[in-house]
């Protein structure tokens, strides 16, 4: 299985339904044309909804997870998103090397 997050645009920690700063829905449809296979979205990344959605997956299943920058504290490298994120899988892998240097939750923490 495969739980994929991101961030998007600068919301700064406000949920933006629509725009370069909003919600990732408009990634689904993309994804699982390239992927083949079902994508499933959650509007949170993390928190006991997400919690469910990942334990739910079965085997080739992916989850997207909300737009990390909902939170504020994506930025700020807080340890509680970054708990919450981590909690969701046993492995992360690191595929945005032009924020890599970033020391935020969903990079660093």
């Amino acid at each position: 299985n495969v739980i994929l997050c991101s961030h998007f645009g600068r919301p700064k920690g406000e949920i933006i339904e629509t725009g370069k700063n909003g919600r990732l829905n408009p990634v689904v449809e993309p994804l699982k044309d390239i992927l083949g296979v079902d994508v499933k979205k959650v509007d949170d990344c993390m928190g006991e909804e997400v919690e469910a959605a990942a334990k739910s997956l079965t085997k080739g299943e992916v989850l997207l997870l909300e737009n990390t920058r909902f939170y504020k504290g994506e930025t700020k490298n807080d340890e509680t998103l970054a708990a919450g994120l981590g909690s969701l899988a046993d492995y992360f892998v690191m595929d945005a090397f032009g924020t890599a240097h970033r020391a935020h939750s969903s990079t660093a923490g």
